[in-house]
């Protein structure tokens, strides 16, 4: 059975646009293509691009409302292939959101698609939510490991982690350690009240 999927316009917050997945925000952007700050600072990373000869590729894992692969192409003109298990996400993205795809698009889970996923990347990007859950066996080292082995020698993997517990955050981070060489991180826990929710990227 497929994901609800609601989209909400928030006028009282200047025209944004916002994809809601269950329950959970999954997107927004504004009407000059301002897009939430945790995604900015996911995109970051391709500040890197410039050492990477050609064009980068890159894949993203949990479409959302396309933002991310939106801006990649617009930006970088990097195509993206994308991991999206739900049909009715990619639905809306295109006809609400305006994403067009300009890679590849694996159906299924992130753990079953990258079975058959060959290709080496320069950069991944991980925001895989159901609702307020994290989308199976995406989040844990074991799923780090195989991210790794799908990028090229100093390929970069970014991804959004949302949670309400700082001890969470401590060990993705740990787990990450484990894996990659280099882990930077930052979140917007100072914004919000103890006990909510904030993204850590």
């Amino acid at each position: 059975m497929e994901q609800s999927v609601e989209i909400e316009t928030r006028e009282e917050i200047g025209d944004v646009t916002a994809l809601w997945i269950d329950g959970s925000c999954q997107g927004r952007i504004g009407p000059l293509g301002q897009l939430s700050p945790y995604m900015e600072e996911m995109l970051s990373i391709m500040d890197y691009s410039k050492f990477i000869p050609g064009t980068p590729k890159t894949l993203v894992i949990g479409l959302g409302a396309g933002l991310i692969p939106t801006r990649l192409w617009e930006s970088a003109m990097a195509p993206s292939d994308v991991i999206e298990p739900f049909s009715l996400v990619l639905q809306v993205a295109q006809r609400d959101f305006g994403y067009k795809q300009h890679g590849e698009h694996f159906r299924g889970s992130a753990v079953t698609a990258l079975k058959y996923i060959k290709t080496k990347y320069d950069y991944i990007f991980l925001d895989a939510y159901n609702g307020y859950e994290p989308a199976p066996k995406c989040y844990c080292t074991a799923m780090y490991k195989k991210l790794y082995s799908r990028l090229h020698l100093g390929g970069w993997l970014a991804l959004n982690l949302v949670t309400n517990n700082v001890n969470e955050c401590d060990k993705t981070r740990e787990s990450l350690e484990s894996v990659f060489d280099f882990v930077r991180s930052t979140s917007n826990r100072s914004t919000v009240k103890d006990g909510e929710r904030f993204n850590a990227v």
